[in-house]
């Protein structure tokens, strides 16, 4: 009578989930009682088929997720004293485990590490530099950086300048080769021996490699552990062929910056909000290769040039200029820089960095960096679902595959392989009823999703999930949201897809 009552009902929805846990208290397993009401169940569940999404989490274990996406940038002259020494913000960074830190940015390509000026775009090395200097306490010296590395447990991932962004004749090759020597033993001095750099910023490095080859030389005469990146925005398989071939093994990554719909300034249409809402998934519009395509040809070419060990980054990733997003608001933005997040787990990305932390004061940039400065250094929604796909770095990742395209994400397992997360954005603008098959599972742990509110700041609610016979959840996911199941499981597949 109770199946009967739900099937008929005009909005069966909440219904179902309530009879389904029902099942298991009123019936044992393998009753007749119990079948007809699975029969019931499952018609329920097909009656409005065309309303629910069905998702599989894969039997196999793909590769372990790089412990270095949970991971946060911070240009130098953005990052003031009276947030970056302030309690609240350590407290922050620690809270949420994050591993790696980039500093200075993208001014790495230039700056004076030793004599910074504090400014965006002027560099002390510069002849014809005004001699102008922003006060110390509006930005972050290298000492302060490594202060908070320390403070909050995080790994340095420094810039380091070898051609002062394409002006070579600012310093000679030998006194730059100098400056970079003693910079990492300042890094050392400090305690962060092993520590990662990037040597140059979207600076032509195809042009300068016998500069780049003697500065990273130089460097890992002092500390031979640590890793080295050189940075090429257009890289492909050509591209990265050739640049091996100049560097052999003294290059330890490659990194390329993107965002979305695209960097820089071409002359290309701007991108709509409904059209983001059909794009699963993201695409770099300048390639129009998606970012797991990207990452995957490239890889490809380190394994033909005998680099399988090549670790490849993305540490620049976030939104393109506001002119090219039309129809976003503040929440809206958030989602697509978690959607980017998660393809940089699912594309397998050994770093991947945000940008940014600060947004330098610029009110067009309120809503695209992690932190508006004009309302305190409130963090924007996006830190929400960043938050929760967290614990996702250094699992592993299973494949989840969907019956609809706009409802996508992917599984990982905790490295005790007794936690499963099930990570799912919703694109759709209405609320979805989602069926997902785990393959096996001991518990429901809880689920949440990031949603949006009136003022768009958005915030993160509890869902009502049900575990059907162990094998199925059944959810509702909000409309526009990020949403993460935990269950406790011991019956997946821990062996690895090669």
């Amino acid at each position: 009578a109770q199946g009967a009552s739900v099937f008929h009902s005009p909005a069966p929805t909440a219904r179902v989930m309530e009879y389904a846990a029902e099942l298991g208290r009123l019936f044992p397993s393998g009753s007749p009682a119990r079948k007809v009401s699975w029969y019931l169940l499952l018609a329920t569940l097909l009656r409005d088929s065309s309303a629910q999404t069905t998702l599989t989490v894969g039997d196999k274990r793909l590769w372990t997720i790089s412990p270095y996406l949970n991971t946060m940038s911070i240009v130098y002259m953005w990052a003031p004293d009276e947030v970056t020494q302030g309690t609240a913000f350590v407290d922050a960074l620690r809270s949420q485990n994050t591993s790696m830190i980039r500093y200075p940015g993208g001014d790495a390509s230039y700056w004076n590490w030793e004599n910074p000026s504090g400014k965006m775009g002027k560099s002390t090395l510069n002849p014809k530099w005004d001699g102008k200097v922003e006060p110390a306490a509006n930005w972050m010296s290298l000492e302060e950086y490594l202060d908070l590395c320390k403070a909050t447990g995080a790994r340095p991932l420094v810039g380091v300048n070898y051609n002062c962004d394409g002006n070579p004749d600012w310093v000679s090759q030998s006194e730059s080769v100098a400056a970079a020597v003693r910079q990492v033993e300042f890094v050392v001095s400090h305690g962060f021996r092993g520590a990662w750099y990037y040597v140059g910023n979207e600076d032509n490095v195809g042009h300068y490699w016998d500069r780049w080859r003697a500065h990273v030389t130089a460097m890992k005469r002092v500390d031979p552990t640590m890793r080295v990146f050189f940075n090429n925005n257009k890289l492909n398989p050509k591209l990265l062929t050739r640049a091996l071939q100049e560097v052999g093994d003294i290059a330890d990554g490659a990194e390329f910056h993107g965002k979305w719909p695209f960097g820089g300034e071409p002359d290309m249409p701007a991108y709509s909000f409904h059209q983001w809402l059909d794009e699963v998934p993201l695409v770099e519009h300048r390639s129009k290769l998606t970012w797991r395509q990207r990452v995957l040809q490239v890889r490809q070419a380190a394994h033909s040039a005998g680099r399988p060990d090549l670790l490849l980054a993305n540490i620049e990733y976030g939104l393109g200029k506001p002119m090219y997003m039309t129809g976003f608001n503040k929440f809206t933005k958030s989602l697509v820089c978690v959607e980017f997040a998660m393809e940089m787990y699912i594309s397998g990305y050994d770093l991947a960095v945000f940008w940014d932390t600060f947004d330098g004061g610029t009110l067009n940039d309120q809503d695209r960096m992690m932190t508006a400065s004009l309302s305190g250094h409130r963090w924007n929604p996006m830190r929400l679902g960043m938050d929760m796909l967290r614990p996702a770095a250094g699992g592993s990742m299973y494949n989840l595959s969907t019956s609809t395209g706009q409802v996508h994400g992917f599984a990982a397992m905790d490295a005790t392989d007794d936690v499963l997360r099930i990570f799912v954005l919703n694109k759709l603008e209405a609320p979805r009823r989602a069926s997902i098959s785990v393959g096996g599972a001991s518990s429901l742990e809880f689920a949440e999703a990031m949603v949006d509110t009136e003022d768009h700041w958005g915030r993160r609610v509890r869902l009502d999930p049900h575990l059907l016979d162990g094998t199925t959840v059944v959810v509702m996911l909000p409309a526009l949201s990020f949403s993460v199941i935990v269950l406790s499981t011991s019956s997946l597949n821990t062996e690895v897809v090669v």
